[in-house]
């Protein structure tokens, strides 16, 4: 199905986009992460296409990717992914967004595991 919406539509359409995503979740809740991860680099490659990197969508798609890393065990990569989407949303959607609050709250977590305890710490004042 996803491929049929590539050719007919093309990578950057929503419909397009929206295809791909729900495969992502599909797979992440499956703990297939590798097939998460192509689709996931499409996904976000399509979103900056179409929107533009600092877009809240392609920030969205940024924080989500970070979340997979995460998952994967790329704790470091995580931590730079989100911290990316952070500041695109604190400065296109405010510190009081829910998606902004969402992203703050995977960074804590995150750095929590790791034992950063004092740096997840200052990102509960946010």
């Amino acid at each position: 199905m996803l491929c049929s919406r590539e050719t007919q539509l093309g990578t950057e359409h929503l419909d397009t986009l929206g295809v791909a995503h729900k495969l992502v979740r599909m797979h992440n809740n499956q703990h297939k992460y590798a097939e998460a991860e192509v689709l996931h680099a499409r996904v976000l490659a399509g979103s900056e296409k179409r929107f533009g990197a600092e877009h809240p969508e392609t920030l969205g798609a940024v924080h989500n990717f970070a979340v997979l890393r995460y998952r994967q065990g790329e704790w470091e990569e995580a931590g730079q992914l989100c911290k990316q989407a952070l500041a695109g949303m604190e400065g296109k959607l405010g510190r009081n967004h829910w998606q902004t609050k969402n992203t703050v709250g995977s960074l804590t977590y995150l750095y929590q595991k790791q034992g950063r305890v004092e740096e997840a710490d200052t990102l509960y004042v946010l």
